[in-house]
């Protein structure tokens, strides 16, 4: 999914949908939601056009519904 390019790394729009897609699931393993977010969150972080993106993809009401469990 991810390729390395020296300190950063690139990603294409289908890889971000399928990490964004973990974390829509209301029922998905710890383990996979955990990675899925921190590899998120790295790319909000580090990138104004991922941060849109990922934007569109995930509501806050997915992310709630998370910490509900």
């Amino acid at each position: 999914l991810l390729s390395f390019l020296g300190p950063g790394f690139s990603i294409d729009v289908p890889s971000l949908g399928l990490i964004a897609g973990y974390v829509s699931e209301p029922t998905v393993d710890v383990s996979v939601l955990q990675r899925s977010l921190a590899i998120l969150e790295s790319m909000v972080l580090n990138s104004q056009s991922l941060y849109q993106k990922i934007a569109e993809e995930i509501t806050m009401g997915q992310l709630i519904s998370h910490f509900q469990v």
